[in-house]
This record gives C-alpha cells, structure tokens and sequence, in this order.
C-alpha cells in the first residue's frame, strides 16, 4: 500500500525579458517606470537608491528587491559609489509568496551561492539563445530562490531622508484621491508644499514630474476598472471626467490605446 502525497505548487517562473550584468564606473539613475512583469535588483557592490511606488530604499552589498508587476520602480546610485548590480525581469503565474513584496532583504552565505548559479544561469539563457534545457535550469532557479528569500527576514526601513519622507506623503495623498481628477496645483495646496518644491521631489525620487506621476496612478485605476466590466462612460463618471470622451483622450495620451480596445478585450 502506497500513500501518495501530491506536490502542490503556488507559482511558476514562466520566462524571461531581460537580464543584465551592470558595473558602473560613475553616478546614474534611470527613469521610473512600470510594467506588467516581475523585476528584480540585486547589488553585488556599491550602493544604489531605489524607489518603489511611495517606499524608498537604500540597497548595499548582498541586498535585493523584488518589483511586483505595476509597481513604479526607479535605480540610482548612492554616496558617489560606483555599484556593480545584476537586474533581470521575468513572468511569472500563480501566487509568488507575499513576503517578497515587502521590502529589501540581505542574502546569507547560502542564498548567496544560490544567486551566483541563478546570475549565471539566467543571463546565459537570456542573452545566448540556449536551450531549453537551459531555460528550464534558469526559471528552477529562480524560482528557488524566491523561495529561499521568502523565508528572510524583510528591512522595511533604511532611515529614509527627509525629502524621502516628503515625497512618500505626497504619494501618499494621491494613491487616496485618486478619483478625484486634481490638478497639480490641487495636488501642493493640499499636501502644503509649493508646486515647485513638489517637482524637485518628483525629479529626484521618481525622475518624472508629479503630474504625471498622479497620470500614471489614474491610468492604473482606470485599467482595473475597465477589466473588472465598467464601460467607458462608468469609468469616467467614477473617476470625475468631465465626460467619457475627455477620459477616452486622456487614456488614449497615456497609454497608445483607446479605452473601448481594452473594455472590448476583457
């Protein structure tokens, strides 16, 4: 008699964007963005900023941060260093553990040899055109991985600056009236900042202005609306435009396609 015990699994890895080996020899930042797709940073040496929708980081040796997909995302380097970082972004379906959309977590020395195999693994597949023998080997791995790091203890807390702070209060009072359709000038009179301190805030922490930034988190809204069944019309009634077809605009400008397209596609 043989009692079987069935392997449940959450989540698989199912492939690969990109996956690059970056050593900078002087200071860089790239833009914020988002995407539809997991990311993940890990800093080999040096020391680099993050920004992850209202959270900021400072990420040092042996540190990694996982970019659940829609998350805003932004990298630079900190303290003048000059920071070797391994960054590759990957689908994923299922339920990846919670615990890793938390914050920042430090690699021990097992997690570590872990990673090495996974860097390796993964930027051959990505950028050589191997096999599938060997992309199987890299999403195994990463997979692993996650579910090694799941198990770390999070840092939620790098003794953010107090332009940070600043800036994750204003992002803070945008994520809450985000149907209110507020102007930029809306936006600084109610968080009691000026318009022009707001858009340095903006430029350094987020690296696009914050109206678009407030844009960006409408488009969002607007998106899960629109997949949840909401016509054009309720969508732009819930979110206070001034009509369905100044909404049909605005999503157009943002996003390179109508609203009907992506109420039709559900």
């Amino acid at each position: 008699m043989y009692n079987y015990h069935e392997a449940k699994s959450t989540f698989e890895i199912e492939g690969f964007y990109t996956a690059i080996k970056y050593d900078w020899t002087e200071p860089f930042v790239f833009n914020g963005e988002s995407h539809d797709f997991w990311e993940a940073v890990f800093v080999e040496s040096g020391r680099v900023d993050v920004t992850e929708d209202e959270n900021f980081y400072t990420l040092s040796e042996g540190n990694v941060i996982f970019h659940a997909p829609m998350e805003f995302h932004r990298i630079r380097s900190a303290e003048g260093s000059s920071p070797k970082v391994f960054v590759f972004s990957f689908r994923a379906s299922g339920e990846l553990p919670a615990a890793i959309r938390a914050g920042v977590f430090t690699v021990n020395p097992l997690q570590k040899k872990l990673f090495d195999a996974l860097r390796d693994s993964v930027y051959d597949y990505v950028n050589k055109e191997l096999s599938a023998i060997s992309g199987e080997k890299a999403t195994s791995l990463v997979k692993l991985f996650i579910l090694e790091i799941a198990k770390t203890p999070v840092i939620t807390d790098t003794a953010s600056p107090h332009t940070a702070r600043e800036y994750q209060r204003i992002i803070s009072f945008m994520s809450k009236n985000i149907l209110e359709n507020l102007t930029l000038e809306d936006i600084a009179s109610r968080t009691n900042v000026s318009v022009s301190y707001m858009k340095i805030l903006f430029k350094a922490y987020a690296g696009i202005s914050p109206k678009s930034y407030y844009n960006l988190l409408r488009v969002q809204k607007a998106t899960k609306l629109l997949n949840k069944g909401n016509s054009v019309t309720e969508v732009a009634l819930t979110m206070n435009f001034s009509s369905a077809s100044y909404f049909s605009a605005f999503f157009k400008r943002e996003t390179g396609i109508p609203p009907s397209k992506q109420y039709r596609n559900l």
